[in-house]
């Protein structure tokens, strides 16, 4: 019979998003826990490089979106929190940059670049002269348009170090999850999962589970995805 752990919210995802939400909810009295089958941190946190943006990834698709205006005021928040006048307290992450680079190798293409940024975000965007050009671009034949947008790139690593240190007693490494390790009640929400940990099922209930991993939440969302008809 597999053991049975209870707690308000349970996170799936041991990136920044997830680390992030488990500070805040114990801060706020909540029982939260947080598991994470891989390396924490490891997933998109990784592969966003340390670039603390207000959506210029979206708004370079053309379009001024939803999620343009919902990140516009993100790396005000980050620097906040980077300086310790913020929600968390992450004065001990280095900036490795206050500022990241745009480049486009075609004139026409980089104008637009910096038309979209400056239109969508709040975030200066700057077109720099050639000589302050980073020495990456230093090169005699790079012909394009270089932009410096105030947005700061941190120290991935230290970030995730920070955000665990505080809640080590919270977060847990468990198996990948099996698609039947879900239970849902007769009204189609989810009330427990299935947890292994060195091949020892956990039973985990909680009133909310949330989950923030990229990949790896599929399993998941097949659940609650309504049927194909052919």
């Amino acid at each position: 019979m597999s053991e049975t752990v209870k707690a308000d919210v349970v996170i799936f995802g041991g990136g920044v998003a997830g680390l992030w939400l488990l500070q805040r909810l114990r801060q706020r009295g909540f029982s939260a826990i947080l598991f994470e089958s891989g390396t924490l941190g490891g997933g998109q946190t990784y592969k966003a490089q340390g670039i603390i943006h207000g959506g210029m990834k979206y708004a370079l698709q053309g379009k001024l979106t939803n999620e343009v205006h919902a990140m516009s005021d993100m790396p005000s928040v980050w620097r906040a929190c980077l300086e310790g006048k913020g929600e968390l307290n992450l004065t001990a992450v280095p900036i490795l940059s206050d500022k990241q680079y745009l480049w486009s190798p075609n004139k026409f293409a980089s104008k637009v670049t910096g038309f979209l940024a400056s239109a969508a975000l709040s975030s200066k965007v700057e077109t720099l002269a050639k000589a302050n050009y980073p020495a990456a671009f230093q090169h005699e034949k790079f012909k394009g348009d270089v932009f410096s947008l105030d947005e700061m790139v941190i120290d991935v690593p230290v970030l995730i170090r920070e955000l665990a240190k505080a809640d080590h007693d919270a977060v847990f490494k468990i198996e990948p999850l099996c698609d039947d390790g879900f239970q849902f009640d007769e009204t189609g929400k989810l009330r427990a999962v299935t947890v292994y940990q060195a091949g020892k099922a956990v039973r985990i209930s909680a009133q909310q589970f949330i989950f923030t991993a990229g990949a790896g939440n599929e399993m998941i969302i097949k659940h609650f995805q309504p049927p194909v008809v052919v």
